[in-house]
């Protein structure tokens, strides 16, 4: 009847402004009704190209990655190695220790 073939058109409009407002193969997460997840070659909300560009941005990124130590603030560290420690914790004075 009357009230299917409405919805049918609503959701066919819908589909289609979806398709028509995807950039880089994506569709948004808010945009993105249910039923678009994983169909018509999709890997998610992603096409297969389009995930295959954000893995291989994900991969250069974590291969760059800095897992050393690095001292922002000379100053900062030059103070902290010249007042005392006890066990590594800060303490007032050294003569205090009873």
């Amino acid at each position: 009847p009357q009230g299917s073939a409405a919805a049918a058109a609503a959701a066919a409009s819908l589909s289609s402004q979806i398709m028509h407002n995807t950039m880089n193969g994506t569709i948004s997460h808010t945009s993105c009704p249910m039923e678009l997840l994983n169909k018509g070659g999709r890997i998610g909300i992603y096409l297969p190209e389009a995930r295959r560009a954000r893995i291989a941005k994900f991969h250069s990124k974590r291969k760059n990655r800095i897992w050393r130590k690095r001292i922002k603030y000379d100053c900062r560290k030059k103070l902290a190695d010249s007042r005392p420690r006890v066990k590594g914790r800060f303490v007032k004075s050294l003569e205090g220790d009873e």
